[in-house]
């Protein structure tokens, strides 16, 4: 049996080899809420070492100063708290062997980031933000940390758990940091990139939160869900094809057998 998935606006994903054959100009890129990451270290070990990510994006790391955290073949960045928090927010882990520099990162007031610019071959450089918006920072404009981090690169993506509600992209309501975001895209000319389905789960219900902010990045992008790594929150899982214009959105074509 034949099925053609498009994944262009989120969907829970085939086996994750199965894209990698299908794609292979792909640049994969992943954002988790760890919700605590010291004790879930060797789920993040095994998850690398099976999935091999480009690059993971992670919030709520909840790391001390004196924490130390290694992985075999990749990098961890995670810099002190902006936002007056005692632990760090969010770090990237990057696969050494991909060209890359780390950059500190800029004044911010709202929200916690870390970003890594990302040299890949025959295209310019994208700028990779881990994002976190805390959601006890009610009465502010988050959205002017992104303006921010803008000025860094021209091409930018910023992933994370933003905390912004939006029926554009699946909530059940228009938040007020929702329409902050949905107005600072339109008026930036970025793009909003989504599930169709929950990231976050909790009691009080579940919500669309962990998405992406791509702006500059002229190729089509991907995103599926993933239940690889515990946590309230899903990873979500992007695929840049660097060998598809965003215009031509590419159609995943994969075998299923039957049983």
């Amino acid at each position: 049996m034949r099925e053609i998935h498009d994944f262009n606006r989120g969907a829970y994903a085939p086996h994750y080899d199965t894209l990698m054959g299908l794609c292979p100009s792909c640049f994969y890129a992943s954002t988790w809420n760890a919700n605590g990451l010291l004790g879930k270290v060797d789920d993040l070990r095994e998850f690398d070492t099976r999935i091999k990510p480009d690059i993971l994006l992670m919030q709520e790391t909840r790391l001390r100063a004196a924490d130390r955290i290694t992985v075999s073949n990749y990098t961890l960045y995670s810099p002190p708290s902006r936002t007056h928090r005692r632990s760090r927010g969010t770090a990237i882990l990057m696969k050494s062997t991909i060209n890359h520099q780390y950059l500190p990162n800029p004044t911010l007031r709202y929200i916690e980031a870390t970003m890594v610019i990302v040299n890949l071959p025959n295209i310019p450089p994208i700028n990779f933000v881990s994002a976190y918006r805390p959601p006890d920072k009610a009465n502010v404009i988050f959205t002017l940390d992104f303006e921010s981090i803008y000025a860094y690169n021209t091409a930018t993506f910023i992933v994370g758990d933003l905390n912004a509600k939006h029926r554009n992209w699946n909530c059940s309501r228009n938040g007020k940091f929702g329409r902050q975001l949905a107005n600072f895209a339109g008026k930036t000319n970025a793009k909003i990139v989504e599930l169709d389905t929950p990231t976050h789960f909790h009691y009080r219900g579940s919500s669309v939160i962990d998405l992406g902010l791509a702006r500059n990045i002229p190729y089509g992008i991907n995103s599926y869900s993933l239940t690889d790594l515990p946590s309230d929150h899903l990873l979500v899982k992007f695929l840049i094809d660097t060998g598809t214009p965003a215009e031509i959105p590419r159609k995943f074509i994969f075998q299923l057998e039957k049983i």
